[in-house]
């Protein structure tokens, strides 16, 4: 306020104090009442953030599980199919992801445990139809495509005289599908290319034509000899060889025994079941027979085996051979091209049994070229039948007999000394080899040897080829037969003449004035053998003969053979008188 104030004059100061409280007084009630609601008001939105707080927190776990849950369905862009979800889960089925490299670009579901892809253009999954391809790209568009065309189509098809009709202007044809029959129209003009069958030929049988990849294969029947006529190869029949002598072992089971060898074992060297051979230097070493030794096993499918066994330690010299062989015909080898760029491959196989565990050996030798194949096979376990298969590649080099000489020797070795013995090198070495060089010695070691179901074929192995007896005989009379007894040893002669065989008298020689009597030998044998004459023990070589009373009794005469080729013999009295009776066994020995 001034310092001087003049009378009359208007105190605007005071004034403006007095208004203001005023109002003051007016506004403090209005302003608590608007402070009291503004109040309130923040309650509530307190009390409603804190709701929305909570929704958002749910809202938040639920899209939290709505994110996994698109996350496992829907894997994203890969350039391959995934084998589990991002999460490393499981795929679940309708699991999606966009192929980057497949197609250029495409979307694949996983369905029924597998990825399947789907079409980013629709119409490219319509191939064809009856009037050509679909242009649209969109199923909506496909379809009514598809429409025009097929209206299209009744309308040339109409024009043929094929229409939706009934039945009735229809012929039946091919009988029915799902029990309906089926109808073909009749059409009385029109090309097969507008009904559908342009791809039908209707050629004649004969002038079909052969497609190239046909052609290629009945080419491939034909043979390679030019020989049209074998169309079709077929080696077995439910495992029976056919067309042939698949084994050209003989008597690999050790079956056949016309010797009579007992099974007690002999010393002898040379043959003893039909068609092996015990080839030794010194006499007395091994001793051998059929089933010798008796096992108590037999190897499976295999009642007959030939044992072997030394009959104590004995080391060979280097000059000594000691081994079981056989030698097999020229005749039943010839297929094996030996010498040629085809010669082929052949399989040993057989059963052994030994005392003495470790690496035998045997060996494959062609007397013709006087080269051998050495091998070695494993009897793993001793005292054990264990089955062996060894393959021999042909020789390529050298030519062997194919005639009814000796083609190959098979050899099983039995202690030879070092000259017969040799590394395996795999290939055809010179010289008459009978096994391995270190291999097991059953001579040195006094072992045994047994062995049966012996096989030599052309290719793999294959199961044992079992002949019938009447036909595993007959091979072996082709090599030795005699008159004797079953199972009588030839080596065993008769006491006397008359209990052996008697033979009725055959035409008298006009000339000789002597009996005369022909042997048919039961199969012509390989070649004209060599007889024994067996008689009695006084003249073992030579048959007994007997005359009339008055000529003297039966040692009086003797018997001897004079003709003789591979199909018969002919006997006859060595001396110049009547004799109606001959009387003796014999055995024919054309062995190679």
């Amino acid at each position: 306020m001034p310092a001087n104030f003049y009378p009359g004059q208007t105190d605007y100061v005071r004034k403006l104090n007095d208004l203001a409280l005023a109002k003051d007084v007016a506004d403090i009630p209005r302003n608590a009442a608007a402070a009291a609601a503004s109040a309130a008001a923040a309650g509530l939105a307190a009390t409603s953030a804190s709701a929305d707080a909570v929704k958002a927190s749910a809202q938040a776990a639920s899209a939290s599980a709505a994110f996994v849950s698109l996350d496992a369905r829907y894997l994203g862009a890969k350039a391959l199919a995934p084998t589990s979800d991002n999460a490393g889960a499981a795929l679940l089925a309708g699991a999606t992801y966009w192929d980057t490299v497949l197609n250029g670009g495409c979307l694949r579901v996983f369905q029924a445990g597998a990825w399947m892809t789907i079409p980013t253009n629709v119409a490219s999954q319509v191939a064809s139809t009856p009037a050509g391809g679909i242009v649209a790209t969109n199923v909506q568009a496909a379809l009514a495509e598809l429409d025009t065309k097929k209206a299209v189509r009744a309308t040339t098809l109409a024009g043929y005289g094929i229409t939706d009709a009934q039945p009735s202007s229809y012929v039946p044809a091919w009988g029915s599908i799902t029990g309906k029959p089926q109808f073909a129209a009749v059409a009385t003009s029109g090309s097969k290319v507008d009904v559908g069958l342009g791809s039908v030929d209707n050629t004649a049988d004969m002038d079909k034509p052969v497609s190239i990849t046909q052609r290629a294969a009945l080419d491939l029947k034909a043979s390679q000899n030019g020989d049209v006529t074998l169309d079709f190869k077929l080696a077995s029949i439910n495992g029976s060889f056919i067309g042939g002598m698949q084994n050209r072992v003989i008597n690999g089971d050790m079956r056949i025994n016309q010797r009579g060898v007992p099974n007690s074992g002999t010393y002898l060297i040379g043959y003893g079941l039909d068609r092996w051979n015990y080839d030794a230097s010194v006499a007395g070493k091994v001793a051998y027979g059929p089933n010798f030794y008796n096992v108590a096993t037999r190897a499976p499918g295999f009642p007959n085996y030939l044992g072997l066994g030394a009959q104590g330690a004995y080391s060979a010299s280097a000059i000594e051979a000691y081994l079981l062989q056989q030698v097999i015909e020229g005749n039943h080898l010839a297929d094996l091209q030996y010498g040629t760029a085809s010669a082929k491959t052949c399989t040993l196989s057989a059963w052994v049994y030994s005392n003495i565990a470790g690496s035998h050996s045997g060996a494959l030798y062609n007397i013709l070229a006087n080269k051998s194949y050495v091998f070695s096979f494993s009897v793993p376990v001793a005292n054990t039948w264990t089955k062996i298969a060894v393959s021999i590649p042909g020789d390529l080099a050298s030519a062997m007999n194919t005639n009814n000489m000796q083609g190959l020797h098979l050899r099983f070795n039995l202690g030879s000394g070092v000259n017969f013995v040799r590394p395996v090198t795999g290939t055809w070495i010179t010289g008459n080899m009978t096994g391995v060089a270190g291999a097991v010695n059953m001579l040195a070691n006094n072992g045994n040897f047994l062995i049966t179901g012996v096989q030599f074929e052309v290719g793999t192995a294959t199961p044992f080829s079992r002949r019938s007896m009447a036909e595993e005989m007959s091979l072996c009379i082709r090599y030795y037969c005699n008159s004797f007894p079953e199972g009588a040893d030839v080596t065993v002669l008769a006491t006397d003449a008359l209990g052996l065989i008697l033979s009725g008298g055959e035409a008298v020689d006009s000339l000789e004035n002597n009996g005369r009597h022909t042997v048919k030998f039961p199969i012509p044998m390989r070649a004209t053998p060599t007889i024994n004459m067996r008689g009695y023990v006084g003249n073992p070589y030579s048959w007994a003969c007997q005359g009339t009373a008055a000529q003297g009794g039966v040692q009086g005469f003797l018997g001897q053979a004079g003709e003789i080729t591979n199909k018969y013999m002919k006997v006859k009295s060595n001396t110049s008188a009547r004799q109606y009776n001959i009387q003796g066994n014999w055995e024919a020995i054309a062995e190679i």
